[in-house]
């Protein structure tokens, strides 16, 4: 069990907490154990009788059977992993608190379809996210098959939907719905990130509180530099980092570190 948890321990916080709670959540619905009643969302619920652990509750619950169960979380660990270990690698807060507001977008902009569970929207919202930041011409793969263009990942999930059994038109323009308020979050937060603008217009909204920094660990600053990708090599630009008060950059910077490493011709 202790090397278990050493293993756990070694997953970035975010990713670590959100996937157990997706493999949690899931497991329990479906094997009975936790009441569908007290955890799929219900506005009346959530307004009127205050259970508000249903937003959170509701994001994680996989609706899928058999092996699409296993792929979809396996996707949001490692869409969200790649966020977290890539544009918030010194601010889990942030990502923390984004994920959070976006939740709460998410919520808004699906309200006339009355969804009892958000984790295909929530999905997709990441995985455009994530298609967003990602390098100028990156590709991805289909279960190792086949690979494709990064950017269209995201609308593939809204294919899949449309056209999986347990999908239909309802269910695609839900996942259309994660797709609206990842793009939001994309242009709110990080502007044109390929073009290194320097964020977005609301990039000051995704600053997490103190108390949730002092919980999670990181820093606060709002990371304004992008990563600078160049064919198969990857090249880290030093990090400025903004005082969220000011605005202005914060005396130091730092990038990613490389180890010490070993002289030529030594050991």
């Amino acid at each position: 069990m202790d090397g278990i948890a050493a293993e756990l321990r070694k997953i970035p916080l975010v990713t670590r907490v959100t996937t157990l709670s997706a493999v949690i959540m899931t497991l329990g619905t479906k094997g009975h154990a936790i009441p569908w009643y007290l955890v799929g969302f219900d506005w009346s619920t959530v307004v009127w009788k205050l259970q508000v652990w249903r937003i959170y509750t509701s994001c994680f619950i996989v609706t899928n059977d058999g092996i699409s169960i296993i792929f979809d979380i396996f996707m949001w660990y490692k869409l969200v992993e790649e966020l977290e270990q890539g544009p918030y690698l010194k601010h889990p807060a942030n990502f923390a608190w984004q994920l959070f507001l976006n939740v709460i977008l998410l919520l808004g902009i699906s309200y006339p379809l009355s969804p009892s569970v958000l984790w295909r929207p929530l999905l997709a919202s990441i995985a455009y996210l994530g298609s967003s930041l990602a390098p100028i011409g990156a590709q991805t793969s289909f279960l190792g098959l086949f690979s494709f263009p990064r950017k269209y990942m995201p609308y593939t999930l809204v294919l899949f939907d449309f056209l999986h059994p347990m999908g239909g038109p309802r269910m695609a323009a839900l996942t259309m719905a994660g797709l609206v308020s990842g793009h939001i979050w994309s242009w709110a937060i990080w502007g044109d990130y390929a073009a290194h603008a320097g964020g977005g217009r609301f990039r000051g909204w995704g600053v997490a509180p103190r108390w949730l920094v002092r919980w999670i660990g990181g820093t606060r600053g709002v990371d304004r530099d992008a990563r600078e990708d160049q064919g198969p090599v990857r090249v880290t630009r030093p990090r400025r980092f903004i005082n969220p008060d000011t605005d202005a950059p914060a005396s130091s910077t730092t990038g990613y570190s490389w180890g010490s490493g070993q002289r030529l011709g030594s050991g």
